[in-house]
């Protein structure tokens, strides 16, 4: 199970995935997803938890800047998302203060049911028998 937000100008984009091994059901990982978003919206990650993710958020931000090119595309991105390039020194800063009781917060407001929308994909199965292309 893993997630991304895609940032756009207009309201973004919160997916959630699974790919599931074989034998492993399309249901299950569906229920899973939905039991890990009810367990955001209402249990608090621990300290230890938030702080790995705090550092891990830091690392990939000074990642994304590492050359003249990154920074230069970064700066475009903020620019064009808001308006405002300035942003992008003050975004660890930013995230460094979220607590889990912001992350309860944030999870109860956007990630509703209603919001949601499920897609399951499925490998075709090819029939060896027939000969065709596959």
């Amino acid at each position: 199970i893993n997630g991304a937000i895609i940032e756009l100008e207009d309201p973004g984009v919160i997916a959630f995935y699974a790919i599931m091994n074989q034998g492993i059901s399309a249901c299950d990982g569906e229920r899973q997803i939905t039991e890990e978003i009810e367990r955001m919206k209402n249990e608090p990650v621990s300290e230890a938890e938030l702080s790995r993710l705090k550092n891990r958020y830091e690392v990939d931000h000074y990642r994304q800047i590492q050359s003249i090119d990154q920074k230069a595309a970064q700066i475009g991105f903020y620019y064009i998302l808001t308006g405002r390039p300035e942003l992008m020194d003050s975004e660890v800063a930013m995230a460094r203060r979220v607590s889990a009781d912001d992350i309860i917060r944030v999870a109860n407001k956007y990630l509703q049911s209603s919001n949601r929308t499920i897609i399951t994909l499925q490998p075709r199965l090819v029939d060896d028998s027939a000969g065709g292309d596959k």
